[in-house]
């Protein structure tokens, strides 16, 4: 979900449902001799509306290099990809080069290990927003609304209804 949250975002284009693939998977069928009931691997392959073409994937059971989040979205001009491991670092190719590209400053808290970069700051961020909302003494410069999440759970709920699944 939040992956596809970052590409309304950063795109601001809806994504082609007609158009996706999806896989989920447990690849680890049982943990501490109990029964795992839950997806353990999951990709979303597709194309915006506007254009580029994208390859979502979250994996906690998978080689301990690759496990984490990765964005990687192609386009006429060129290529981005990001996996959770690299930090606040994207990596873009406008020709044949791929440039390291910072996207964020230091973090007041270390982020676990194969998490979103920020992850961790991302909650002292939000209590600060809610409590200065609350007060008046600072209102919220760019806060997400319930039409944007419930933006992103419909393309969710229509993904996982089964359209594209391999």
């Amino acid at each position: 979900m939040h992956l596809i949250d970052l590409l309304h975002f950063l795109f601001d284009s809806p994504i082609d449902l007609t158009r996706c693939r999806v896989g989920l998977q447990t690849k680890v069928p049982r943990k501490g001799g109990v029964e795992v009931k839950v997806d353990d691997h999951a990709f979303v392959s597709g194309l915006l509306e506007d254009g580029p073409s994208f390859t979502l994937t979250a994996s906690k059971a998978t080689r301990p290099e690759h496990t984490g989040f990765t964005l990687a979205l192609s386009g006429s001009r060129g290529d981005l990809v990001h996996h959770s491991q690299d930090g606040p670092v994207l990596h873009a190719r406008t020709g044949v080069d791929w440039e390291p590209v910072k996207v964020l400053g230091p973090g007041r808290l270390a982020d676990p290990a194969g998490e979103v970069p920020g992850w961790a700051d991302s909650f002292v961020d939000q209590l600060h927003a809610w409590a200065g909302a609350v007060t008046g003494s600072r209102p919220p410069a760019s806060v997400a609304d319930f039409d944007t999440g419930y933006r992103a759970q419909r393309v969710l709920e229509e993904l996982l209804r089964g359209g594209g699944r391999v």
